[in-house]
């Protein structure tokens, strides 16, 4: 009688394996929210704690803290050496665009690893127009010059001010791009493996208030430097 009565509880509840898959999916869980956090969080400390407290609620101890740390400090001392590979770079060309920029012809931003010099579209072009400016030649020829023998890599990005349709305004930017390009191989000479151009037709403007239409009619050369490319190539570096 009381061996009936077991079986009809094992009848009427959960079966057996149905404990040791709920763990096994709550194990799944944690270890994905471990890896989530470790993507997202840049502080040690905080990934620390966070893989400290999953851990502790799945009654596990003694994670080697020195990895992590280990890990991080790594990634962050070769992130240093990129960025430290550019400054020279950086303080050649401010020298060598010194004029450019204080006429505000040139604008020089730099993101992380990367510089982006932005150039007044009407120093460069005409509206409507990819000819170069005979003035566009001096300036060219100043970068290129700089950076013929540095080991960096430029894109060029070509932006139209909207003015036109967007078919004709996708053509212009490409053809200001590439105008540029073909001005950098010859008066540098820079190597073409190392040039890129890029259009973006007008949908990136840039003039603000006050600001000529000629910030949106531009040009931006972006420069990066082999240790950068290296990276981007082995997919060790996201962008």
């Amino acid at each position: 009688m009381g061996r009936q009565r077991k079986q009809d509880e094992v009848k009427e509840g959960l079966p057996m394996w149905m404990g040791t898959f709920s763990d096994l999916v709550t194990l799944m869980m944690a270890f994905f929210v471990m890896l989530v956090a470790m993507a997202n969080f840049e502080d040690v400390k905080r990934i620390e704690a966070v893989i400290e407290s999953i851990h502790t609620a799945l009654g596990v101890n003694g994670y080697d803290r020195k990895l992590v740390a280990t890990s991080t400090e790594a990634q962050f001392t070769e992130d240093v050496r990129r960025d430290d590979a550019i400054q020279p770079v950086i303080a050649k060309l401010r020298q060598a665009m010194a004029k450019h920029i204080s006429d505000d012809f040139v604008r020089m931003v730099q993101h992380e690893q990367e510089l982006r010099l932005r150039i007044d579209g009407g120093v460069f072009f005409q509206p409507g127009s990819s000819r170069l400016h005979p003035a566009a030649y001096a300036l060219l020829t100043d970068l290129a010059q700089t950076l013929a023998s540095e080991p960096v890599n430029l894109r060029v990005e070509g932006f139209a001010d909207g003015s036109g349709s967007e078919e004709a305004n996708w053509s212009l930017s490409s053809d200001r791009a590439v105008a540029v390009v073909m001005a950098l191989r010859e008066k540098g000479p820079i190597e073409g493996h190392r040039l890129e151009a890029v259009a973006h037709g007008a949908f990136h403007p840039s003039a603000r208030n006050g600001e000529s239409a000629d910030w949106s009619r531009r040009v931006e050369i972006v420069l990066w430097t082999d240790d950068l490319a290296g990276a981007r190539a082995a997919g060790r570096l996201m962008e």
